[in-house]
Order: structure tokens, then C-alpha cells, then sequence
């Protein structure tokens, strides 16, 4: 992800206080790092610490704008804006908890093991 940016007052949060203190996250570590479009309506927030939100993504029959929610948190929600900014990049804009973001979405399916590297199955009788 880059040229993530939040715009209005910064002392604004991303998450509710709740989701805050379940994600061990100060007020400096709400930058979202990665998106991962999962299906069946979810959506996966990678902070900078590493710690993971579940949240999830109701995509309009446009498949341009998207409603967010925390099924862990029932007051935390927002949307996004989805536009496509060239071959393997996603311009998102919208709003978390209250805050308008935006950000460069950047196709990385290199990082995911199961996408790049030989993986083995086991199974245990």
C-alpha cells in the first residue's frame, strides 16, 4: 500500500477505542499497511504492528463502492471507494470510524506464501 493518508483533525482515530485495545494499537499505529480482499464479503486490515482486523466488505452491485463493518465491534464502520489506476493498482478513498482516508492499493501476490513459494500438505490419521 502507499500514499496512505488521513485528512481531518489527526488526533481522530481509524478504530473505536475498543478495536484499538484489542489490536494493541496507539494512536501513530493506525496506518493500514495491507488490504486482503477475501471472499464471501471479507476484508482483512494488516496494521504496522502486525496485528489483524477482520472486518467486513459489502461491495455494491457497482463493484465501485463498498460498506465496511466489525462484526467484534457493531459501532465501527465505514466505505470505500474502489477505482482502478492501472493494470495491478487500486485507488481506494472513503472512511473508517469517522475519518476520510485514501490510498494506492498495489497488487502483491509475490508475499503470499501459497502464491509464491512450493507448499506441502500433511495430513495427520
Amino acid at each position: 500500500m502507499s500514499d496512505f493518508s488521513i485528512s481531518g483533525d489527526p488526533s481522530r482515530s481509524l478504530l473505536t477505542a475498543k478495536l484499538a485495545a484489542k489490536l494493541q494499537l496507539g494512536a501513530g499505529e493506525q496506518r493500514w499497511k495491507k488490504l486482503v480482499f477475501e471472499p464471501g464479503d471479507r476484508l482483512v486490515i494488516q496494521y504496522p504492528n502486525g496485528e489483524l482486523q477482520r472486518a467486513r466488505l459489502k461491495l455494491k452491485p457497482d463493484k465501485t463502492h463498498a460498506d465496511l463493518s466489525d462484526p467484534s465491534d457493531k459501532s465501527w464502520n465505514g466505505y470505500l471507494t474502489l477505482e482502478p489506476a492501472g493494470s495491478k493498482v487500486l485507488r481506494i478513498q472513503g472512511n473508517a470510524n469517522g475519518v476520510e482516508l485514501s490510498a494506492n492499493l498495489q497488487l502483491d501476490a509475490a508475499s503470499f506464501p501459497l502464491t509464491s513459494e512450493p507448499y506441502h500438505i500433511i495430513q495427520d490419521w
